[in-house]
């Protein structure tokens, strides 16, 4: 399959593919790479999803609070102007029918401008009912009341005759009508609720209550905005508040216990994060209200924003959560993909693997085709620099670098080095009869045939004209002469094409140092001058110099001539 595609390719594209086993890998590898990419974006878009909700319904619980504190604050405000008006004040000093009058047309304008109010009324210290005015009866307000309820045992009396005299009280949410422990189309309504104080003396208490279906709606469209598959729940110290998305009433419940609100929720220190209660819901929490006060029926709303010297009460709890279920595939529809459009960008991201594979390859033999010719081009000048252009082995200056880590000023090494200086008898004569051409072919020849003779760790460099140097390092010297001589017979050995007419012969004269201390620079001295004894003695021998004694020689047979 592979040789079938790749027979496709035009050969002259076939240079740009650094092997078939390669590219496959390479595609290969790219493509999982890619569908892993691909995976993980489809989860992100999900987990974004999530997150922008989480972080709306936590700033829409935010924003409904301090609904709720303003609007607290205005009743509370309103109360308390209340409160201090001289007709009520008169009244309650001298209850007479003309002030009950006065107070009836007062609470009376009060609930025509404020449509949430549903009544006034005042209880006396023992909780019975003195005055009410209802929205019900609000065109017979010049009719007093026949009968006066007990509100004793009412739970509004109870948290009243908690309050001291400059303290106002916003009471939880709880159905206007219904009891159990489920209210199906309940209304939620409650209560602003003070004691009424003159000149020090407590005559009762002033209770306002206030329909708050309208104020409910308001978070309902908040949070379920758009989405009509949705559920709200608010949990108030009364009860939780239930609507959803489709329904345009409110369901109350009995709190649950505190053991429970803390196994789901938390202790309320912490927000709980987006969670999966189902298969098709998805639950956001965020809290709302304040840490409760040692009476957590009565806690702190906000002073800022009331009458000096008086104080705003709520019934907040820690722990009130406002939590919204939302569907889970209602939630995801606006990002996720239909089986097609998943088989789509599959495709198109095994593509895009492929052309990346095919490109990457190609940049990759560019950019290693060109590392190469670098090191090439580097290797090169090294080599210009290093090896001689004629005969391949080292310069002088390379050999001079190489071989002086081999000797050493201290008075003894380990082992000694022998430096060998070669030099060819009658080269001159080479080059004058057969021309400098046929010399160069000489010396390359020679230098090849020393080469073989000598071990991985020496080396031989150039010295100069028909002059050569050789290292032979860690050697005894009872073995430096057998080597140096091996290489004078190498040399003489050599039939050198000079000429149609015939071959030529040349020997090489050796002069040997071998060394346990002291420098380069005086090994190759003493060489030099046991070369000279050679030349001197007639050539075609090897001449030994040991390094602190005089000139011994150890002559080899002489003879051979060009």
């Amino acid at each position: 399959m592979r040789q079938k595609i790749f027979s496709l390719i035009p050969s002259g594209y076939k240079i740009h593919f650094s092997g078939h086993d390669k590219v496959w890998t390479l595609v290969l590898g790219l493509m999982l790479l890619f569908v892993l990419g691909l995976s993980l974006s489809w989860k992100l878009r999900t987990e974004s999803v999530i997150q922008d909700i989480n972080n709306r319904h936590s700033q829409q619980t935010r924003l409904v609070f301090n609904i709720f504190s303003r609007e607290a604050s205005e009743l509370g405000l309103r109360a308390s102007e209340m409160r201090d008006s001289f007709l009520l004040t008169r009244f309650l000093t001298d209850r007479t029918d003309e002030h009950r009058t006065d107070v009836y047309r007062l609470f009376s304008n009060t609930i025509k401008t404020h449509p949430a109010y549903e009544y006034l009324h005042v209880l006396d210290n023992a909780g019975i009912e003195v005055l009410r005015v209802a929205r019900a009866t609000v065109e017979n307000l010049e009719q007093a009341p026949d009968d006066s309820k007990d509100y004793s045992q009412g739970e509004s009396y109870r948290q009243a005759i908690e309050l001291l005299g400059d303290q106002f009280l916003v009471t939880a949410m709880a159905p206007e009508v219904g009891n159990g422990r489920l209210v199906v189309g309940a209304v939620p309504s409650y209560e602003v609720i003070t004691p009424l104080v003159v000149s020090g003396e407590k005559y009762g208490y002033l209770i306002y209550r206030l329909n708050s279906t309208v104020f409910f709606n308001k978070f309902k469209t908040f949070f379920l905005l758009g989405k009509p598959k949705s559920e709200l729940d608010i949990y108030t110290n009364s009860g939780v508040w239930t609507t959803s998305g489709e329904s345009t009433e409110w369901t109350w419940a009995s709190l649950p216990a505190t053991q429970e609100m803390i196994k789901e929720f938390g202790e309320g220190d912490i927000q709980p994060l987006p969670n999966r209660i189902s298969d098709q819901w998805i639950q956001f929490v965020d809290f709302f209200g304040r840490a409760a006060a040692v009476n957590p029926a009565i806690a702190p709303l906000d002073v800022r924003l009331f009458r000096k010297g008086q104080t705003l009460l709520n019934s907040l709890a820690k722990i009130t959560p406002i939590v919204v279920r939302v569907d889970y595939d209602a939630m995801l529809s606006s990002v996720s993909l239909s089986p097609s459009d998943r088989r789509m960008e599959l495709v198109w991201a095994l593509l895009a693997a492929v052309i990346c594979a095919l490109v990457g390859n190609y940049v990759w033999l560019k950019v290693s085709g060109w590392i190469t010719q670098m090191r090439r081009e580097r290797r090169e000048l090294q080599d210009a620099a290093n090896l001689d252009f004629l005969t391949g082995v080292m310069t002088r200056k390379a050999f001079l670098t190489y071989a002086t880590p081999h000797f050493s000023e201290l008075p003894t090494l380990v082992r000694p080095s022998a430096i060998l200086m070669l030099d060819l008898d009658c080269f001159k004569a080479i080059n004058d009869n057969y021309g400098h051409f046929a010399g160069d072919a000489v010396l390359q020849e020679i230098a090849k045939a020393v080469e073989r003779e000598l071990r991985e760790n020496d080396r031989i460099a150039r010295w100069g004209g028909d002059e050569f140097v050789i290292l032979l390092g860690s050697v005894e010297p009872r073995q430096v002469y057998s080597i140096a001589e091996r290489i004078r017979i190498g040399v003489m050995g050599i039939k050198h094409d000079v000429s149609l007419a015939g071959k030529a012969q040349v020997t090489a004269s050796i002069g040997i140092i071998s060394a346990r201390g002291g420098s380069l620079t005086d090994s190759i001295e003493y060489a030099d001058k046991a070369l000279y004894q050679a030349k001197k003695d007639g050539g075609n021998r090897v001449v030994v110099i040991p390094y602190d004694d005089g000139a011994i020689a150890q002559d080899a047979n002489v003879g051979a001539v060009v």
